[in-house]
């Protein structure tokens, strides 16, 4: 027998209860998510952590001990996934984009090719500071064009788009610490991926804690939007404790970033929620009693929470659930996910905010 559930994930440990008792322990399950509210169309984004091992590409998404299958981000109602690892400092760099390029796909497309994805474009070097070309030039002959071209040419018909990995706000106009990524750069990358290719092509910026007056001053999303599909801001709430001119980063400066965000091109610029490992309350002595990432303080595992207990870190990452009511009414569309990686991050703060 087979049983096909169409459900919302705010209902989804409910559901999954009940359809786990007796009565359908020897039924096949299939758990198909409702992903609009009120008759919305409403893609969540989760992103997908890999990293070039000592000869081979290897995911870092765990659900628990076990490794994380698309299934398991399916289960959980994600649309799409966006395979990155650092800004390129995990990826492999021989020189040659096309086939570091074409190897990272095959990576992909035998492990997500049932799901659709999107690829990132690394900015920097394996294990460097080095971008992987000139920042300067055009993008016609790049590094990154030919990279590009080897993920196209080795993936499945889920390639959704190509991801822009430096997180850099104001890498434009301002820099990125190193310098500044030029417009025809990127300008010719946005149309060969979106044009040539009619891929998506999405970037997902740091606000690192700035204020309004700050991010009007000092980033370039306000004026390089256009050139993304899809761009998803980094809040850096559940992160950082102080605000960019040193006050204390409140919730009501959660709900000021919210609306700038929103006053941009919503929906076509949105939001990152972010959670990590700090929410699982991995109880410690020491630094080998966590996962890798993680560290021993305060008697639990943490990562980057800006508190020390899982109770306040699950509270940090509701607030951007109802940071969306408090400005928007509803949860936004076009949502994109940082929770580390390991999905149980997910059920620990659906299990207190049902809606993240």
């Amino acid at each position: 027998m087979m049983l096909l559930v169409l459900v919302h994930h705010s209902v989804f440990w409910h559901v999954l209860f009940i359809l786990t008792t007796k009565r359908f322990l020897r039924t096949n399950i299939i758990i198909y998510f409702e992903t609009t509210v009120g008759g919305k169309n409403m893609p969540t984004f989760a992103l997908f952590w890999f990293e070039w091992g000592s000869n081979e590409y290897i995911s870092r998404m765990k659900v628990g001990t076990s490794q994380a299958t698309a299934l398991d981000f399916k289960l959980r109602g994600f649309d799409y996934l966006v395979a990155l690892d650092g800004e390129g400092k995990r990826s492999r760099y021989t020189g040659d984009g096309y086939n570091d390029g074409k190897q990272l796909a095959r990576f992909l497309e035998s492990l997500l090719g049932n799901m659709e994805y999107y690829v990132t474009i690394p900015f920097y070097r394996f294990d460097s500071n080095i971008p992987r070309d000139s920042v300067k030039g055009n993008f016609d002959g790049s590094y990154w064009q030919k990279w590009i071209d080897g993920v196209v040419d080795s993936a499945g018909n889920n390639l959704k788009g190509f991801y822009w990995s430096l997180e850099a706000s104001g890498q434009f106009t301002y820099g990125y610490g190193d310098g500044r990524v030029s417009r025809y750069l990127i300008e010719g990358m946005s149309y060969y991926v979106r044009k040539d290719y009619g891929l998506d092509f999405i970037w997902i910026p740091s606000l690192g804690g700035r204020t309004v007056s700050d991010l009007e001053k000092y980033t370039d999303i306000k004026s390089y939007h256009g050139y993304f599909d899809y761009v998803f801001c980094q809040p850096n709430y559940y992160q950082r404790q102080f605000m960019s001119d040193g006050t204390s980063y409140s919730y009501l400066n959660l709900l000021d970033i919210f609306q700038w965000i929103r006053g941009i091109d919503y929906p076509k610029v949105s939001i990152e929620l972010e959670a990590d490992r700090g929410v699982l309350g991995i109880h410690c002595s020491d630094n080998r009693d966590c996962p890798t990432g993680t560290s021993c303080d305060g008697g639990y595992c943490h990562e980057n929470c800006r508190a020390l207990n899982p109770v306040p870190c699950i509270d940090y990452a509701c607030d951007y659930v109802n940071a969306q009511y408090d400005t928007l009414g509803e949860l936004w569309t076009n949502r994109a996910y940082y929770f580390s990686t390991d999905l149980k991050v997910i059920d620990a703060v659906r299990n207190r905010c049902v809606k993240w």
